[in-house]
């Protein structure tokens, strides 16, 4: 099934807030309802950020993990994103939690007007 929303996350050195993230993201994206992938891109990470989104990603199928081979910047790292991404709606979260994925459904809904 083809996802309806692709949310696109790029990281670099967050290992501290990938697993609570990503739980964050799929609760979420679990209440809407709808198809969505999580595309994970780490951005050639120096800390664990790699090993916890593998390890969240090892028991939860369907969550698209890019590693970066030097290191791409933001910009570079969502470009990597988009490219993956097969949704027919992106949204975008920093790792660190800047944004809060709970403001998806309100975001979403803005989008219906």
């Amino acid at each position: 099934m083809n996802p309806i929303y692709s949310v696109i996350i790029p990281a670099f050195n967050e290992e501290g807030t990938v697993a609570s993230l990503l739980a964050a993201v799929r609760g979420v994206m679990d209440g809407l309802g709808a198809p969505y992938e999580i595309v994970f891109v780490d951005d050639h990470s120096e800390d664990g950020t790699l090993a916890a989104a593998q390890g969240f990603a090892a028991s939860h199928p369907g969550m698209l993990l890019l590693h970066l081979k030097r290191r791409s910047g933001k910009s570079g790292a969502l470009q990597v994103g988009f490219d993956a991404a097969r949704g027919q709606v992106f949204l975008t979260l920093d790792a660190d939690f800047q944004n809060d994925p709970a403001d998806f459904p309100r975001l979403i809904e803005k989008m219906k007007d």
